[in-house]
């Protein structure tokens, strides 16, 4: 017998998650990938008003990450159709829908295609309690639901707090995952929209306090607007442990790679900008810092039939990024 795998969970949601997954995945690791269950908008936030599902759309990404799949085969569970009634509807979300609606249960109906599209990993929703995402202003407003916070970046008035519209309590999958992990990565994504609402759910940030894993914190390549705006490393994590708790990570990764002002121009959207590295603030934090080489040649381009949501083209290289984060886990770094 060979020596166990090293258990990796990563937490997180939508495209920074997936460039965590696509990456590990070809590596010798078992991996459990934690995402987000609030997502509102787009095909998936239609399917769940519709069907009365669980959102799905999370989940299909890092399915698709973690899949080893021949090409056909996931070119066909990443079709958007492009027009009439099912205009920006993604066969995988449909899909999904479809099998828990057989069912009658989500976490079954991930199994199925997990079989279909020979997905290396599990993955786990952070709750299978129907909820949404709160966003208090500072001026005593709200924003309510996933699709809404993206109003955010045209507030005049700051975001206070997150919330849940209802507690929810963690998927007991993903209590067990995070208790038996050897390494967490939160991972990379829009802040308040794919990767703090995890720590929204009660028992998350409690399993990754208690948990004997190392934290790696893998940081954004940018800011987002009315939610990390002009922050730099240091402070963003500092906003994280808001809903993180303190102290829970260990090695934060960041990219070293210089931006070139033509190609900002051409692919930074509207509500970002770049993400300052404080050296000195981040060598006085008890974390550790590893910077390096992240940021992908590979420009990704937005599906024509993906008209709701506005997707950021600017992205970690998945392989670059596994490399750094094996040999944390190694620790070689």
């Amino acid at each position: 017998m060979g020596k166990p795998r090293k258990k990796i969970v990563t937490i997180g949601g939508g495209t920074g998650s997936s460039v965590v997954l696509s990456g590990l995945k070809e590596y010798p690791v078992q991996i459990s990938a934690v995402v987000s269950m609030m997502d509102s908008g787009g095909s998936t936030g239609r399917l769940v008003r519709d069907l009365k599902v669980h959102p799905m759309g999370d989940v299909r990404q890092a399915l698709l990450a973690l899949s080893k799949a021949d090409p056909g085969k996931k070119d066909f569970f990443c079709f958007r159709f492009s027009k009439g009634e099912l205009l920006g509807h993604n066969a995988g979300n449909i899909f999904l829908a479809a099998f828990e609606k057989i069912d009658n249960n989500f976490e079954q109906a991930i199994e199925t295609i997990k079989d279909f599209l020979e997905v290396k990993g599990d993955v786990i929703p952070v709750t299978l309690q129907k909820t949404d995402l709160i966003a208090y202003l500072k001026n005593g407003k709200k924003l309510v639901k996933e699709e809404f916070l993206e109003l955010l970046s045209q507030k005049k008035s700051s975001l206070k707090k997150l919330g849940l519209t209802k507690k929810s309590k963690a998927n007991p999958k993903a209590i067990k995952a995070i208790k038996e992990a050897g390494t967490i990565i939160i991972c990379p994504g829009n802040p308040c929209r794919s990767v703090l609402p995890n720590f929204l759910v009660a028992g998350i940030s409690q399993a990754v306090k208690k948990s004997k894993a190392k934290v790696i914190f893998v940081a954004n390549l940018m800011n987002k607007k009315g939610q990390t705006d002009k922050m730099t490393l240091s402070q963003v994590i500092s906003f994280y442990e808001k809903y993180t708790g303190r102290d829970i990570v260990d090695v934060v990764v960041y990219n070293t790679d210089k931006f070139k002002k033509d190609f900002l121009k051409k692919y930074r959207l509207k509500d970002e900008s770049l993400l300052k590295i404080d050296q000195k603030n981040l060598f006085r934090a008890s974390y550790k810092t590893v910077g390096a080489s992240l940021l992908t040649e590979k420009i990704s381009k937005q599906d024509k039939a993906d008209v709701f949501l506005k997707r950021t083209a600017i992205r970690h290289d998945p392989k670059k990024l596994a490399k750094i984060i094996m040999e944390i886990v190694n620790n070689s770094k």
